[in-house]
């Protein structure tokens, strides 16, 4: 007998109508399945629909068309928060973004569906799976990445299996929830197709195990997760030295916030920031751009305020990009966390992954002209990306950096973390969407950047969220949206490495070997 991949139930194309339904069914459930909604689980099967469309389309063109369309509805499910920008101009720049990547993410399903005649069913989905990894991977890569909807970030908040970042980070939760669905789709075609054919004296339950490749792959990788999940060992140490820090969040409008005219938000952080016991904190820290760019009173009046109290102070900061740069000409800034201590120079760190075209517009030095593409987002039109990461210690204990989008590229964590960063620090704004998903699905993927490298991690925000997070991805502390309040917070830094760290993305490594392997059996290799 010959095992293989259920097909779909008619042996004909699938009506109009089926197709928007499968397809509107997996964009609804998996937008339900990420954050802030409290559903992770529907992840696992939210591609079921889609794969059975995908064994029942024989046009790879419709069936990019039909993953297209389900990607999209997921967007405007759980990711449509860019369009609350509270400048008309940034929100508008989101929707090329918002359109783009969902058709990104549909390729996948149309380059397997174009494969699978000379790949065969088994092959084919392996393929899809490979792909689709791949293509996350490359959302996490170049000037132009955004990788906000990544399918490992819908199992963010869902404990414990998000513990697997611990072994193989965002790539990794991918690979589980693929799984899952996979397995999901095999079964349920399997069994109706049991009921279809009137085997009344067959067991529905055994009989899917006629495509015992998927099945047992897949419910092998499903399997072995759940353990790993449930049985995740914590590699991290904490030491003797436990830090008292002061999360400081000011609870002040978006608008406000960008008015650098106005100095009512420094002096609203300056009060916060006296109100702290100098005998019982080691480091105060204060939201991203905190400080307005052109004022140098106003940052001397906080220079001295550092130095007269004598709690170190890390603050967001714009500052001027040092006799321009001929190359950014027309962006003259830096995004930049500067850590003031007392008797001794501030140490800067700045912002080396850009939102494009928000934050910096990619490419300009090559092409001047697209500069006019810049659109103002918090204050300026742009900033110049720094060019590497500043070491920062507090009493001998270092710590990184991170500035509010850097924190969803996980090798930028990574790469404090394996330097000897024992905590992690990252400061944001995420005011300017308002009170919509944004934030909250911010706080949610920052929690796996604590359970990759196995460090504490500690936000700051100007309206929401300020949170700390301990090394296993839980909240200890938690300041909501637009409260002005300070969050007093026990870090203990720690050390060791997790697996992920030692080994990096060896997920996405290995879909590229199999993306290779398929590749030249379906294109190289002569056909029989």
């Amino acid at each position: 007998m010959r095992w293989a991949f259920p097909t779909g139930l008619s042996g004909s194309s699938p009506s109009r109508r089926r197709r928007n339904a499968l397809a509107a069914s997996t964009g609804v459930l998996l937008g339900l399945g990420f954050p802030p909604f409290p559903f992770p689980v529907l992840a696992w099967g939210a591609l079921v629909p889609l794969l059975v469309l995908w064994t029942e389309q024989p046009s790879a063109r419709k069936m990019y068309r039909d993953a297209s369309i389900a990607f999209l509805i997921t967007f405007l499910v759980a990711f449509q928060w860019p369009l609350f920008h509270h400048n008309p101009d940034t929100a508008l720049l989101s929707l090329p973004a918002m359109i783009t990547i969902p058709l990104w993410m549909a390729v996948p399903f149309g380059i397997s569906s174009a494969c699978r005649r000379r790949l065969g069913n088994h092959a084919a989905i392996a393929l899809l799976a490979a792909l689709f990894v791949l293509m996350e991977w490359s959302l996490r890569r170049g000037p132009l990445a955004l990788p906000w909807a990544l399918l490992g970030h819908s199992q963010a908040e869902f404990f414990p299996l998000n513990q697997l970042a611990r072994f193989g980070g965002v790539p990794l939760l991918t690979a589980f929830v693929l799984a899952a669905n996979v397995l999901g789709a095999t079964i349920l075609l399997s069994v109706k197709k049991s009921i279809q054919e009137n085997h009344q004296r067959s067991n529905p339950v055994l009989r899917f195990l006629r495509s015992r490749s998927p099945v047992l792959v897949s419910g092998a990788v499903v399997g072995l997760g759940l353990i790993a999940a449930f049985l995740s060992p914590d590699t991290s140490r904490e030491t003797d030295q436990p830090l008292t820090i002061a999360l400081i969040q000011p609870g002040i409008s978006a608008e406000t916030w960008a008015n650098f005219d106005d100095p009512q938000a420094v002096h609203a952080l300056l009060a916060m920031y006296d109100a702290l016991d100098p005998a019982a904190i080691d480091l105060a820290i204060w939201p991203e751009t905190a400080l307005p760019p052109g004022n140098e009173s106003l940052r001397r009046l906080v220079r001295r305020r550092v130095e007269t109290r004598g709690i170190p102070l890390l603050t967001g900061s714009i500052d001027e990009a040092p006799g321009g740069n001929p190359d950014h000409a027309a962006t003259p800034w830096f995004n930049a966390a500067r850590y003031m201590r007392p008797g001794k120079p501030d140490a800067v760190y700045r912002k080396r992954r850009l939102v494009p075209f928000a934050e910096g517009v990619p490419f300009e030095d090559r092409w001047p002209l697209i500069r006019r593409l810049a659109i103002p987002a918090g204050g300026v039109a742009g900033y110049v990306p720094g060019t590497s990461p500043a070491r920062m210690d507090l009493d001998g204990i270092p710590f990184g950096v991170l500035i509010c989008f850097e924190t969803l590229f996980d090798d930028t964590a990574r790469e404090y973390a394996r330097d000897g960063a024992q905590f992690l620090i990252a400061i944001t704004q995420d005011g300017w969407w308002r009170n919509s998903f944004g934030y909250r699905q911010h706080l949610a993927f920052n929690r796996l950047r604590a359970i990759e490298t196995g460090r504490p991690f500690v936000q700051t925000s100007v309206s929401g969220s300020t949170a700390s997070i301990r090394p296993d991805g839980a909240i200890e502390a938690h300041i909501g949206w637009m409260e002005r309040r300070v969050a007093i917070v026990r870090t203990g830094p720690a050390e060791g490495l997790t697996p992920y760290m030692r080994w990096g993305d060896i997920v996405s490594s290995v879909a590229g070997v199999i993306v290779l392997i398929l590749s030249f059996i379906a294109f190289v290799r002569p056909r029989r």
